[in-house]
């Protein structure tokens, strides 16, 4: 279950004053996180800076670039670094406190949330009718859901069937394949599957790289913006894109829109939409010409290092 707010922080003071020692191993972990914080952080937006925050460290999180058990500053070393009040800090932290993303270690700091199963093998594992293990993917959204089913099953021998969180119910028998987004979320609504459940890491498909290049020379678009429905994963998410995109896609801007108030992109703009935006679009929407949806995929050696562990035969 959540670590609760009232937990998290008494927990906390105590781990503030652990010694450098011991916060040794999250050094690396923890510098990054300023570092990345620092890079998107925009004090001029209406977002609140600690839901900025909280997003941001999800967004490294899903992405693979921190891991379980990894630690995270300390929440002044955290205020300090990026200029805000220790209170909008400790706001963020507790806003991922609650969701069950980070926890507060006596000794050791705050770390990511530990919710790995430590066996990676259990009955669950094959589909009940027999032959092909099963592979229950599990997103937030119907596009990924299919995509990392897809991946799934290009890559190995198994029944890939794509699940979303919600609205599907509890999922069939097999190993419950989310991706590090999801993960103490489906801990927490499947807690007697917790042996079934395993992560994997996702990334921006580097096929996008020609599909804006693209669309950009055949529509003249003369800028780029990412759309998400939150100003931290979008602005996170922007720079991930930026650097994909590489030289000449400098100026690329994110932008916040809910898919209930979706506006086509301006004549000189070409949108790349975030896949829980796109996945709400209609058709029409979708089809148009200077729209084009943000893929991912799961991180090829990531895959194959859970296939192999779990025993199931490649493609």
């Amino acid at each position: 279950m959540p670590v609760s707010t009232v937990h998290w922080r008494a927990v906390h003071e105590e781990a503030a004053n652990a010694s450098d020692d011991t916060r040794a191993t999250a050094h690396d972990s923890s510098a990054y996180m300023v570092q990345r914080l620092q890079a998107v952080l925009d004090t001029s937006e209406p977002t609140p800076l600690y839901h900025q925050i909280a997003s941001v460290v999800r967004w490294e999180i899903g992405m693979g670039r921190v891991h379980i058990g990894d630690g995270l500053p300390p929440l002044r070393e955290l205020a300090d670094a990026l200029g805000v009040n220790y209170h909008t800090a400790r706001q963020a932290y507790e806003a991922l406190a609650a969701d069950g993303v980070i926890e507060a270690r006596p000794r050791t700091g705050t770390v990511i949330r530990a919710t790995r199963p430590t066996s990676f093998w259990t009955p669950a594992g094959r589909s009940m009718s027999g032959g092909s293990p099963r592979v229950i993917a599990v997103e937030c959204n119907r596009t990924q859901a299919d995509e990392l089913a897809e991946d799934v099953a290009r890559a190995f021998a198994v029944e890939a069937v794509p699940w979303l969180l919600e609205g599907y119910g509890p999922p069939p028998s097999g190993v419950l394949l989310g991706t590090s987004f999801h993960a103490a979320e489906m801990h927490d609504r499947w807690p007697d599957r917790a042996q079934d459940i395993e992560v994997i890491d996702l990334e921006l498909d580097p096929a996008l790289r020609l599909g804006v290049t693209t669309r950009s020379e055949a529509g003249g678009a003369g800028r780029v913006s990412v759309i998400e429905r939150d100003l931290g994963t979008a602005r996170a998410l922007a720079a991930d894109v930026r650097t994909l995109l590489g030289h000449g896609f400098e100026g690329l801007t994110a932008r916040v829109m809910e898919p209930d108030d979706w506006e086509s992109p301006a004549p000189e703009e070409l949108a790349l939409v975030a896949p829980r935006v796109w996945d709400r679009l209609d058709w029409a929407d979708r089809m148009h010409p200077q729209l084009l949806r943000l893929p991912f995929r799961a991180r090829p050696d990531a895959l194959v290092k859970t296939g192999e562990a779990l025993g199931w035969n490649p493609r």
